[in-house]
Order: structure tokens, then C-alpha cells, then sequence
């Protein structure tokens, strides 16, 4: 039987109080119950998954298809964001003139006149 990695303290909460959410009518728009259905199989090879095979040392595993849920599921939001920052680094580069730092007036030190 093919095993979820281990489940997150979200993932946990949801799968026993899910059905309660439902039932109390707290998931408005169908979008909401997408991405809450996309989550709880987010990570499970039953839900989908690819072979990665390595031809030099003969190795093969499973990798579980992720739900892609920016802003709710903690992992996809993460590789997400990263994959946007490496992104933004390689699409602008630095600027040609040097920056400073500056701070409005009213953060300089006033010097003490006694």
C-alpha cells in the first residue's frame, strides 16, 4: 500500500474537522472547496504521481503530484515563492548607478543642546 508522507498539523486538522466545515455551510465559494480538496491530496501517490528513473546508477522513485495551492498549502507555497525569487534575480538585473539608503528627517538624530 502506497504511504502519504507524513501529514502536517493542517493536513490533520483537516481531514477530521473537514467534513465539519462542510456541514456548518463555512465554505462559501467553490473555489474554497477545490483548493481544500487539491490539498488533502496534495503529496499522495494515489492522487497521481511520476517515475523518476536514473539510467547511470539504476535507481527509480516515486514522486507525488502537488496541489499547486499558493497562500494555503504551507510546502507548494514555498517552492512557489522560490521559484518566483530565483526568477525575479534572473530577470532584473542590478542597477547601473550605486543605491543608497536613506531615512526621512524625522529619524536622524537631533543633537542634544544644553
Amino acid at each position: 500500500m502506497l504511504e502519504r508522507r507524513p501529514a502536517s498539523p493542517l493536513y490533520q486538522c483537516l481531514r477530521r474537522h473537514g467534513d465539519e466545515l462542510d456541514a456548518a455551510r463555512l465554505i462559501h465559494r467553490p473555489v474554497e472547496g477545490q483548493v481544500l480538496e487539491r490539498f488533502m491530496g496534495c503529496g499522495d501517490l494515489h492522487h497521481g504521481f511520476t517515475r523518476i528513473y536514473c539510467d547511470r546508477c539504476r535507481h527509480d522513485y516515486l514522486l507525488a503530484y502537488s496541489c499547486k495551492t499558493r497562500y494555503f498549502c504551507p510546502s507548494c507555497h514555498q517552492k512557489r515563492m522560490l521559484a518566483y525569487g530565483e526568477w525575479h534575480l534572473t530577470r532584473r538585473p542590478d542597477p547601473p548607478w550605486p543605491q543608497a539608503e536613506t531615512l526621512p528627517i524625522t529619524y536622524h538624530p537631533v543633537p542634544d543642546i544644553a
